[in-house]
């Protein structure tokens, strides 16, 4: 059996870095393995793992390109492979499963880790500022809650990305992490289904979708000194509406990174599109085509997490002199916020072990541990 070659040359990002001519393969015939081993001896002749402090650096900047035609050589017949400046699945497959896989991801790892350390000392100092102007820690001693994925999570798989699907990672530090944003939405969402399932009860079934986008449409802009129903106005107080600043502020959850974490901490994944002219050249879709996997990096299952909540007290308390408010934040701030602490701990429990965070969580991923749950 003859030996296949593969050569060609690779740049990465602007140039800066570039491999020169490489050529691999002529003690080994497996075409699939020396493509492999062409990667593997680019990445190592850059040294990429050492020069990037960072992944995000890495994964937005500094990608793989071929510079000319990259070939496979069989038999003396020349076969393309990656055309000049292109970048296709086979290449960003490969690419990303050499970030990962052991011997390489370590030496990123334990820059991670230490990254990971600083983060969460900044939520930390976050979290103490907010103290310090009012705010009470919804998690008390515990100061913050802590999960663990239970399924592969992927967070911004729309994002922007040369290689059309994205990993929200910290733009200095190159951490995956879960934004506030997103965090306080699918929590509003699930308590917003909550005050849903109880409303709709005894509604006829062609009539649920109207009272829904009401529901929805009072809970984003109706006036919280008007609102006379308890559960509704509890929902605006602490996520706010259109005119009100909720009394809820979510940081930023990040993944706990240290030697007692022995799981991998990205895992590779795959969308397989079939019928892809179907959908993109609107033909008729056939047995006949072949699949189009397209590969995306996620977060793996068993990472823990850390979730800080805090609750704007000082607020609360000035919304006290009207008379509306004043029980329902009475019943919040009771018990030393017991009643708060609880309901909010449940809440954020509830919404992350059964709906999930994230892309894809029809599919369950973006779900985390609940124990029992």
């Amino acid at each position: 059996m003859a030996n296949t070659i593969v050569v060609g040359e690779l740049i990465f990002g602007t140039g800066y870095f570039s491999t020169g001519k490489l050529e691999v393969g002529k003690e080994k015939g497996k075409e699939t393995d020396n493509k492999k081993n062409f990667i593997h001896k680019a990445l190592k002749k850059v040294d990429f793992l050492e020069e990037f402090e960072s992944l995000n650096l890495l994964l937005n900047k500094y990608i793989p390109i071929p510079c000319g035609d990259i070939v496979t050589i069989k038999n003396n017949n020349e076969k393309l492979w990656l055309k000049d400046g292109t970048i296709n699945e086979e290449l960003k497959k490969i690419f990303l499963e050499e970030i990962i896989k052991d011997d390489n991801f370590g030496k990123l790892k334990e820059k991670l880790k230490n990254f990971s350390e600083i983060l969460k000392r900044k939520n930390r100092e976050i979290a103490q500022s907010l103290l310090n102007q009012g705010y009470v820690n919804v998690f008390n001693e515990d100061e913050f809650l802590k999960l663990k994925t239970a399924e592969r999570l992927i967070v911004g798989l729309g994002t922007t990305h040369v290689f059309e699907t994205g990993l929200a990672l910290h733009h200095l530090f190159g951490i995956p992490y879960i934004p506030s944003s997103s965090l306080k939405g699918i929590v509003r969402m699930a308590h917003f289904w909550e005050i849903v399932e109880e409303n709709i009860k005894n509604i006829k079934e062609d009539k649920k979708d109207d009272v829904i986008k009401r529901l929805q449409e009072k809970l984003q802009k109706g006036d919280i000194r008007k609102e006379q129903n308890k559960e509704f106005l509890i929902h605006m107080l602490l996520f706010g509406t259109q005119k009100f600043k909720g009394l809820l502020t979510f940081l930023d959850a990040y993944p706990m990174i240290d030697e007692s974490n022995k799981n991998k901490i990205f895992d590779l994944d795959l969308i397989n599109v079939h019928y892809k002219s179907y959908y993109t050249q609107n033909k008729p879709p056939g047995d006949w085509e072949n699949p189009n996997p397209v590969y995306f990096l996620t977060v793996s299952k068993g990472i823990e997490f850390h979730f800080w909540v805090l609750f704007d007290s000082y607020r609360a308390e000035k919304l006290k002199k009207y008379n509306d408010f004043e029980n329902v934040i009475n019943e919040l701030l009771d018990n030393n916020y017991e009643n708060l602490r609880n309901k909010l701990k449940e809440l954020l429990e509830d919404t992350l072990t059964l709906y999930g965070v994230g892309a894809k969580t029809r599919l369950d991923y973006g779900i985390f541990d609940g124990g029992n749950k």
